[in-house]
This record gives structure tokens, sequence and C-alpha cells, in this order.
């Protein structure tokens, strides 16, 4: 993860929910890419699809699962990541208003 820039306080945050710290680790300080199996193992994605076709399929399937009338989601997902949400809207604003982003 050679991105040459040091990541906001929003994106670390996002990154201590999304992905678990041992691979996070990894992957910063080796570089190396990880494979969707291994994300799946970590449970950072839910299925590692073979190929483009059965991905197609595997996402079809996923999203059927969901009754997405339910505008509860929105709400639920606002409650649960409020921290990031704080640290994105509060956090981040010093370093974008003044594109320090290298301090």
């Amino acid at each position: 993860m050679d991105l040459s820039i040091p990541f906001l306080p929003g994106m670390i945050a996002f990154v201590k929910k999304a992905i678990p710290y041992y691979r996070f680790n990894e992957m910063k300080l080796t570089g190396r890419r990880v494979s969707g199996s291994e994300l799946a193992i970590d449970h950072v994605i839910e299925k590692a699809s073979t190929d483009q076709d059965s991905l197609l399929a595997d996402a079809m399937a996923f999203a059927a699962a969901f009754d997405k009338k339910r505008a509860i989601f929105a709400e639920h997902k606002k409650r649960l990541h409020k921290e990031i949400i704080r640290v994105i809207d509060e956090e981040n604003k010093p370093f974008i208003d003044n594109l320090a982003l290298m301090v």
C-alpha cells in the first residue's frame, strides 16, 4: 500500500473498522497484495468470487438476501459509524483545508 501520502484521520478510522490490525499492518509494512480469499477469512469481504461471471452472480445473490425497503439500515449505519463520521467531519478538515497532508 504505497499511496505516497499519509492517511487522513478519517481513513485511519475507517481502516480500523474495516480491516483487522494485523492484516493492515502487514499490508502497510510489506506492500504485499492480499488475496480475496484472505480478505474473506478476515471478514473484510463476504466472499471471494472465482471469476467475473461468478462475481456478478454472487453479488446478486447476496443483495437478494436484504430487504431494501428497510430505511432503518441507513440510521443503523449512521449510529454504528458515528465516530468515523465525526473523525471525517472534524479531524480531516484541517488537513484538507490547509493541504497539510504531510504533517
